[in-house]
């Protein structure tokens, strides 16, 4: 009786130990998981705040708001790569201006100290001389010849000493037309006028045979450079061959030549 209480006695404090350590067992996994999912959420934050951080770096968030808006303008891909297209054009655009425009802006700026040759355009100055050829017949060599040897400004198959330098003279074929007779019948002016200005491929019906509205001055139209041939450009060449068109004939050209050879 004695052996079996004790032997009883004994199973139960077993018992109560292994309930004591599956307690302590489980407490001790509780607070391992509770203590793993605190350190897990510091980590999720932390990733997305990188995220986030590396999201306004590559939009260039961070680097705007540190910016003038200057310097925003300034960065710009299109501002840094067009001044290289941009200053060259006002270089080019500003020193023909000036030079056969307006010389008289530089001799302001300088206090007379530089004096430039005096413009032509849009004066009644008449240029020294008028130099009329035959297609083919050396026109190019000509006016080579003139500038190199005699430090002429002599354009060819231009007169437009506005955008060229022609201020001395031309030598071409095609101005002849100012020495021509009109046609008494209008009907067949118009004909003329329309065979030469009515075209659609300038390619092949205008730079073959060396003419082009531009070749006389500024465009009165006000036709884009950008555009080889448009309507703005039809209409500028009927005015121009109306202009030009036996103007010598009766003295009401618009530029004046001193004097007028015949190659």
């Amino acid at each position: 009786m004695t052996a079996k209480s004790s032997r009883s006695k004994r199973q139960k404090q077993a018992k109560k130990a292994a309930d004591t350590t599956t307690t302590s067992n489980n407490a001790d996994a509780a607070a391992a998981a509770a203590t793993s999912n605190n350190d897990s959420k510091p980590q999720e934050s932390g990733s997305s705040t990188s995220l986030l951080n590396k999201l306004r770096t590559n939009m260039g968030i961070n680097k705007l708001e540190n910016m003038t808006t200057y310097d925003i303008f300034t960065s710009h891909p299109l501002i840094r790569v067009g001044k290289f297209v941009l200053i060259p054009y006002l270089l080019y655009f500003g020193y023909y201006f000036l030079r056969l425009q307006h010389p008289e802006y530089i001799s302001k700026i300088t206090g007379g100290i530089i004096k430039l040759r005096p413009a032509v355009h849009g004066t009644d100055t008449p240029r020294q001389v008028l130099i009329v050829a035959t297609p083919g017949s050396g026109t190019v060599q000509m006016a080579s010849e003139l500038r190199s040897k005699l430090s002429l400004e002599i354009g060819h198959g231009s007169t437009d000493a506005a955008w060229e330098f022609t201020r001395d003279g031309t030598v071409s074929w095609l101005h002849g037309i100012r020495f021509l007779t009109e046609p008494k019948n209008n009907e067949e002016k118009v004909t003329s006028l329309a065979n030469i200005c009515n075209v659609d491929n300038i390619e092949t019906d205008f730079y073959l045979m060396g003419f082009y509205p531009a070749m006389f001055g500024p465009p009165k139209n006000k036709c884009s450079s950008r555009n080889k041939w448009d309507e703005c450009w039809k209409s500028e060449c009927f005015l121009t061959l109306l202009k030009e068109w036996g103007c010598a004939t009766n003295n009401s050209c618009e530029i004046n030549f001193a004097r007028n050879v015949h190659q």
